[in-house]
């Protein structure tokens, strides 16, 4: 059975630093990598219903993050990744939070797969809405911070 690790691909979907790849090999886990590709982050309340996804961040040279990713799928085409959509608690709520996130994560994949990434190494797309914050939600700030899609890599 695949065991989805938790510590690889995120997606952090705000306004910092450009990507950035770190190996792991002694944590006691499986090998692998993870990639914090930072730089992006999704305007309040977007993408909309079949919005493309450069019209959904906030700046048109965050896709230089998503090229990163683009590229790590590329270069890791052996493995398998799962993607998470989320939503900070101001933006929406309830099933509407869960709709948003998932179109995020929808958004991302169908953006990288129109850049080439096959289809069939997103072996799951979701939508968590705002349950699992990275960061409190009472600045702007910290809720760009949980405006994000997380990647994570199976094995």
């Amino acid at each position: 059975m695949k065991e989805i690790v938790t510590t690889s691909l995120l997606l952090l979907l705000m306004a910092f630093p450009a990507a950035q790849e770190t190996r792991r090999e002694d944590d006691g886990c499986a090998p692998g990598f993870s990639i914090d590709i930072r730089g992006v982050a999704f305007k309040r309340r977007a993408p909309a219903e079949k919005q493309p996804l450069e019209s959904a961040i906030a700046d048109a040279e965050q896709l230089q993050a998503l090229t990163a990713l683009l590229d790590a799928t590329a270069k890791y085409k052996d493995y398998k990744y799962t993607i998470s959509g989320h939503t900070d608690t101001e933006e929406c709520s309830g099933s509407d939070c869960a709709a948003l996130s998932l179109r995020r994560a929808q958004a991302v994949r169908d953006w990288l797969v129109a850049k080439g990434a096959s289809p069939a190494l997103f072996v799951a797309v979701t939508g968590a809405g705002a349950d699992r914050p990275i960061d409190a939600n009472d600045t702007e700030e910290q809720r760009a911070r949980n405006r994000r899609v997380e990647f994570d890599l199976v094995f």
